[in-house]
């Protein structure tokens, strides 16, 4: 299965932006999943309307392409949110992982589940993995897990 990593990334430091996808991938990676890399397009150096369109509309792609929006909620961010809710209305599974934002009722409801920590999202992922679930059958996991 293929994972869309989103987190904050304007007005953020260089670990706050790959630390937790570095974990992720080491993780994640041996187990057969592929990642996506947005960080690619960091936007706080570009300021036209050309180079948004590119970003938003790349990032986009990249999501309809994956399977999972693992979603670091560190900091509430427009682009964040954004991501969020586009993938949950076509119907990806959406992981949103508290890393220090507080609750929020849009974010909660629109992901499959949330956690704690980014260690029960992986083990979750991990599971999965191990179990050789599809999409379907991890999202059927989920719902029965709630």
């Amino acid at each position: 299965m293929k994972i869309y990593l989103s987190g904050p990334l304007s007005g953020c430091t260089d670990e706050e932006i790959y630390g937790w996808r570095t974990q992720v991938q080491g993780a994640l990676s041996p187990l057969g999943y592929e990642f996506t890399n947005a960080t690619l397009r960091i936007w706080d150096k570009v300021h036209s309307r050309q180079s948004y369109e590119y970003i938003v509309e790349s990032d986009k792609t990249e999501i309809d392409q994956c399977d999972i929006l693992l979603v670091n909620y560190s900091k509430l961010t427009c682009g964040v949110a954004q991501e969020e809710i586009y993938a949950w209305e076509r119907s990806k599974i959406v992981l949103l992982v508290y890393l220090g934002a507080p609750q929020n009722p849009w974010m909660n409801y629109h992901c499959d589940k949330s956690f704690n920590s980014l260690d029960e999202a992986i083990r979750l992922l991990q599971f999965a993995a191990q179990n050789h679930f599809d999409k379907a059958q991890l999202k059927y996991f989920i719902q029965r897990e709630l």
